[in-house]
């Protein structure tokens, strides 16, 4: 009987062991789906920043040009009076 008493706490052992490496594997999946979530969104907004620029960039070039404009006109009617 001192045999099977050992090998049965062992067999327990093991069993709650691979209980927990299953949980570990449950969790790890969960959090490597939420980090390529993550990353989704990170790239998402990283494009978005991007297109920000790329705006801001178009606006500045369309204010630039209205100013020569500006400048132009000014200068013209400077030589009227």
């Amino acid at each position: 009987m001192m045999t099977d008493e050992p090998e049965s706490l062992v067999l327990a052992h093991l069993c709650w062991i691979g209980q927990d490496v299953a949980a570990l594997r449950a969790d790890m999946t969960e959090v490597k789906t939420r980090l390529s979530e993550l990353t989704q969104i990170v790239v998402s907004q990283g494009r978005a920043q991007v297109g920000l620029y790329e705006t801001n960039a178009r606006l500045d070039v369309r204010v630039d040009r209205v100013e020569g404009r500006l400048e132009r006109i000014e200068r013209r009617l400077e030589s009227v009076d």
